[in-house]
C-alpha cells in the first residue's frame, strides 16, 4: 500500500484502528480505499473485550491462590479459601465489575462488563482452586 496516496483522515483512522488492536483488511486500488471488513472489526472487538475480562479475572485468581497459601497470621487463608474477598481496588474497573463466590475447595470469580457501556455485555467466570485457574464464558445476569 502506498501511504502517500492516502488522505490524512484515512491515515488517522488506520493508526487508530491499529493502536486499538483491531485487524483491518484494506484494499488500495489507485487512490481509492476500497474495503474495510467490518465483520473482522466486530469479531476482534469481541475478542478484545473477552480477553480483557479474562485477564483481569486471572489476576484476581492469582490473588486468590496467594490468599490460600498464606498463613492466617499473615492475613491469608492458611490452606483455605474461606474468608477470601476481592480487594476493592480489583473489584471494579472502568469497563467491568467482579464478585466472588467462595467455598471450601475453590473460589469462582464472576466478571461482567458494565451494561451502561456495552449494549450486549459479556461475562466470564474464573474458577480458582489451590493449583489451577479455569476461565469460562458466563451469561450476563438479568436480575
Amino acid at each position: 500500500m502506498n501511504f502517500r496516496k492516502l488522505t490524512p483522515l484515512i491515515l488517522l483512522c488506520l493508526i487508530f484502528l491499529s493502536c486499538s488492536r483491531t485487524k483491518v483488511i484494506v484494499v488500495d486500488i489507485g487512490n481509492n480505499l476500497v474495503n474495510i471488513d467490518t465483520s473482522v472489526l466486530q469479531q476482534t472487538d469481541y475478542e478484545f473485550r473477552m480477553g480483557r475480562l479474562i485477564n483481569h479475572g486471572l489476576k484476581i485468581g492469582g490473588v486468590v491462590q496467594r490468599y490460600y497459601g498464606t498463613s492466617v497470621a499473615a492475613g491469608g487463608g492458611g490452606d483455605s479459601f474461606i474468608g477470601f474477598s476481592i480487594p476493592r481496588s480489583m473489584a471494579l474497573t472502568p469497563h467491568s465489575y467482579f464478585h466472588a463466590k467462595v467455598n471450601k475447595s475453590s473460589v469462582t470469580i464472576y466478571g461482567y462488563e458494565k451494561p451502561d457501556l456495552f449494549p450486549n455485555p459479556i461475562g466470564v467466570a474464573v474458577t480458582t482452586s489451590q493449583d489451577s485457574l479455569i476461565a469460562t464464558m458466563t451469561p450476563y445476569p438479568e436480575n
